[in-house]
């Protein structure tokens, strides 16, 4: 998967490719780390960008479904977060 997307877009978009997966064990997988260093991406920054999209995506997005706000936003006009 991680193959094929680098494959199919451009260097500039890859500074913005989000590839979703269910679980994050393949992270760490040795093909995973090689190919990032093909591309010369390291795991620290890899580990940056990650912990980066999961901040935005638990405080910044806006769910529809919650009332457009964001999850944290959300759970704050519950009184469940500080």
């Amino acid at each position: 998967m991680l193959r094929a997307a680098l494959v199919t877009t451009s260097e500039g978009e890859r500074r913005h490719l989000v590839i979703h997966a269910d679980c994050g064990c393949h992270y760490r997988w040795p093909e995973w780390i090689s190919i990032c260093d093909e591309v010369g991406v390291t795991l620290d920054e890899l580990a940056a960008r990650i912990d980066a999209y999961i901040e935005r995506y638990n405080t910044k997005r806006i769910k529809h479904s919650l009332g457009s706000m964001s999850p944290l936003r959300f759970r704050e006009s519950l009184g469940l977060a500080a």
